[in-house]
């Protein structure tokens, strides 16, 4: 994950280490707690498994990372890749569903960037995987552009830009 400091155009950037799990689904105030003790400034929001995460939750971590200096990122569940699921169908609707929540949660803790990714390409090449990912719109335009920033973003062979 990078983070931008500076100003304008010219911002430098820095690596940011943390653990691709968030270490307390319990109390975002312990999250945060050991997420400085063991010396982190980032962590992945752990969603590949299925959503565990409340609003609340999610606002409070927000607050305490920001004034801890951590940087959030979201990983989506594995299930809202949307290129293995027909276009339009029940399980293309609910990927679409996954995306616009992780998008949702990335918003009310200040997450960014989120993440997706099957893991491989389905047989195709990059050129001809990124196309099928191609979204419905969602009733959010602020999730449409996060999703649309990931899928452009998004290298192969890795989950982070």
């Amino acid at each position: 994950m990078h983070r931008a400091t500076g100003d304008g155009d010219f911002a430098q950037h820095v690596v940011c280490v943390g653990p691709a799990a968030i270490p307390s689904h319990e109390s975002p105030e312990v999250a945060v707690r050991l997420l400085v003790e063991r010396g982190y400034d980032a962590c992945e929001i752990d969603f590949g498994g299925g959503f565990w995460m409340d609003w609340d939750y999610a606002e409070c971590l927000g607050v305490l990372a920001r004034e801890a200096g951590v940087a959030l990122s979201v990983h989506a569940p594995l299930a809202a890749f949307l290129s293995h699921a027909e276009h339009g169908g029940r399980k293309h609707h609910m990927a679409i569903g996954m995306l616009d929540h992780s998008a949702g949660i990335a918003a009310a803790c200040g997450a960014a960037p989120v993440v997706i990714h099957p893991g491989f390409l389905l047989g195709r090449d990059r050129e001809q995987a990124s196309p099928a990912a191609v979204i419905a719109e969602s009733p959010d335009e602020a999730a449409n552009q996060t999703i649309r920033t990931v899928l452009q973003r998004a290298p192969t062979g890795t989950c982070h830009p």
